[in-house]
């Protein structure tokens, strides 16, 4: 069907941009992620979210935390909490913590964290949201907080 044809084309762009990023060329990367998201049909929203990811990490990268704030907030339009949600909050909260808005990335990660928690959700991707939060406790001089995320961390990481 159409559609069918519109998802194989998006899933190409998809893996376009994955190769331009193993590359290291970001900003082609991002551009390909782009168009994937603009050919995904809408009976194949559920590969929507990890369109999304994958823009937001490539743009994040490239220094583009601005825009990539803009995509991450499209993770919102999903009615129960997932696992992308919690990766979103995570992204966010990086994102402000390299604009040194603090006490924002703080928040972010926080709520990254107790999304992966109320998930059950022990993954690489919410050790990374712990290593974050100690990133950021470092930042606001809290090295007691650091410490325990650093250690949840490790012990995330551990358990995999």
């Amino acid at each position: 069907t159409h559609g069918d044809v519109h998802a194989r084309v998006a899933l190409v762009w998809n893996s376009l941009g994955a190769a331009l990023w193993e590359q290291r060329r970001g900003p082609e990367a991002v551009e390909s992620y782009r168009s994937a998201l603009a050919a995904l049909p809408e009976s194949h929203k559920a590969w929507r979210n990890k369109f999304l990811r994958n823009l937001a990490i490539a743009q994040l990268e490239i220094g583009d935390c601005r825009e990539m704030l803009s995509t991450v907030a499209e993770f919102d339009d999903v009615e129960s909490p997932t696992s992308d949600q919690a990766v979103a909050l995570r992204l966010r909260a990086e994102c402000w913590l390299r604009l040194k808005e603090v006490s924002d990335a703080r928040a972010a990660a926080r709520a990254s964290v107790a999304l992966f928690e109320n998930l059950r959700d022990e993954t690489v991707e919410h050790a990374e949201a712990q290593r974050l939060l100690g990133e950021i406790y470092i930042a606001m001089h809290d090295r007691m907080s650091a410490q325990a995320a650093f250690a949840k961390s490790a012990s995330l990481l551990k358990a995999l």
